[in-house]
This record gives C-alpha cells, structure tokens and sequence, in this order.
C-alpha cells in the first residue's frame, strides 16, 4: 500500500480496480477453472491433498470464494471490502 502511495492515491484505487476487473474476469471463466479442478480430484498439489484431508471439495471452494451469487458490481464492491480489510 506504501508503494503505491498510501491508501488514498489514485495508484492504490487503481490497483483496486484492476483486483476488482481481474476478479470479475475469473468469475466469467468460472466453469473452465471448476472443471479443472474437478479434472485434478487425483492431484498430488498439496493444496488439494489438504483441502480434501478436511473432506472439502477444492472445486466447491474456488466457487465459493468466487461469489458466483453476486452480480459483477456486487462482487467488485465484496472484492473492495475484501481488499481494505487488515
């Protein structure tokens, strides 16, 4: 946040934005990255090991974390929040 000029310049609400485009733009592809992660049920990442030891599906978590429920403004202000959290 320092680098880009502090909380309230216009290259820190720019960096924002560009989080908040890229998040939407993930969003759109939400079923290439779902079917993907479903095709690597067998993986041997350690983050899919690990999300699976809890008995959760990876796939399942990516789409909830992608708040498919929200609209795209809906998800660029939940992403916002998200980012000026501590």
């Amino acid at each position: 946040v320092d680098a880009l000029g502090g909380h309230k310049s216009r290259q820190y609400a720019r960096f924002r934005s560009l989080c908040c485009e890229a998040f939407n733009k993930l969003r759109a592809s939400s079923i290439l990255v779902v079917n993907l992660l479903e095709l690597l049920g067998n993986s041997t990442l350690p983050n899919i090991i690990a999300l699976k030891a809890r008995g959760m599906s990876p796939a399942l978590v990516v789409s909830d974390r992608l708040r498919l429920d929200l609209t795209d403004e809906q998800a660029a202000t939940y992403l916002s929040e998200r980012i000026l959290e501590p």
